[in-house]
């Protein structure tokens, strides 16, 4: 009787944990269901950022990667080397990959 006590209550602390935690994301890190176009957008952020010693400013090479999407394309681009005005950006374009 007492482990019958104890599973239950384990069990509803696991119900209300599951609960308050609110719909999780579905496979792939996209969203259960689809809230729509612009939602979806955000779950399809990879960004990948590569510098060489001669880019940063102390000879380091670093390298960075969020994989926020579990399916999509990691190729990698090169871009080359320019001389860049101070607050100069560079346009960064989301293409969607992945429609189902």
């Amino acid at each position: 009787m007492r482990s019958l006590k104890a599973m239950a209550s384990v069990l509803a602390a696991a119900a209300i944990v599951l609960l308050a935690a609110g719909p999780g994301p579905g496979l792939g890190g996209r969203p259960a269901v689809s809230a729509g176009p612009d939602v979806d957008r955000l779950f399809e952020a990879c960004t990948v950022i590569m510098v060489g010693r001669a880019a940063s400013t102390d000879g380091s090479v670093m390298s960075t990667h969020a994989a926020d999407c579990g399916v999509c394309d990691f190729t990698w681009h090169h871009v080359p080397a320019a001389d860049h005005k101070p607050g100069e950006m560079r346009r960064l374009y989301n293409i969607n990959q992945i429609r189902t």
